[in-house]
């Protein structure tokens, strides 16, 4: 679907909002300058019109165009999910006799140079005159780990936000309703 010619650009404004904050259409109105209280009362007017839905199924396809270009697939998330949660920073130490420990980058499998997120070098001399000493400082940082094994564990169905609340026992509603009318009828505990 091709973009709509009489698309104003606060009604494009408002749709490229809408996908960039999750789909809340009360925030993408009060992000391009609706009143909250129009933002509340009637976002239809706007999400209903005939050139915003246009632009939404456009900005639908584009998104699948993309997701299929990057072969954005659910086995392919979980994959990357698992390098970031199962790299592990100790397979690239290498401990030397004095007990400090270099980081051999000769060590790093593709799946760890993937979970890696940041690579810094810096140079300095310390100290003064013929005494100083040239120092190189590496950095490197991983992906979130944390965040990886929980998305991971969610994705398992691992971790339940839920509140289950089991009874032991059928208590049926007509049961309860007649239980708290006899507490009723019996007045106030003395």
């Amino acid at each position: 679907m091709t973009m709509p010619r009489n698309l104003s650009e606060k009604h494009k404004r408002v749709v490229d909002e809408w996908f960039s904050n999750g789909f809340s259409k009360r925030r993408a109105l009060i992000a391009v300058g609706y009143s909250p209280q129009t933002a509340k009362s009637a976002p239809k007017s706007v999400f209903n019109r005939k050139d915003v839905k246009q632009y939404i199924e456009h900005r639908k396809q584009q998104l699948e165009q993309r997701a299929a270009k990057y072969d954005v697939t659910e086995e392919n998330i979980t994959k990357e999910l698992a390098k970031i949660a199962f790299s592990n920073m100790g397979d690239l130490l290498v401990v030397q006799p004095d007990g400090t420990a270099i980081i051999d980058f000769g060590l790093m499998e593709p799946e760890q140079r993937a979970a890696m997120s940041e690579y810094a070098v810096e140079q300095y001399m310390e100290g003064r005159g013929e005494k100083a000493v040239a120092v190189k400082k590496s950095k490197v940082k991983f992906h979130d780990k944390k965040g990886a094994l929980e998305l991971l564990g969610r994705k398992q169905g691992m971790f339940n936000d839920k509140l289950k609340i089991q009874l032991e026992g059928e208590v049926s509603l007509v049961e309860r309703l007649q239980a708290g009318r006899n507490r009723l009828k019996q007045g106030p505990k003395k």
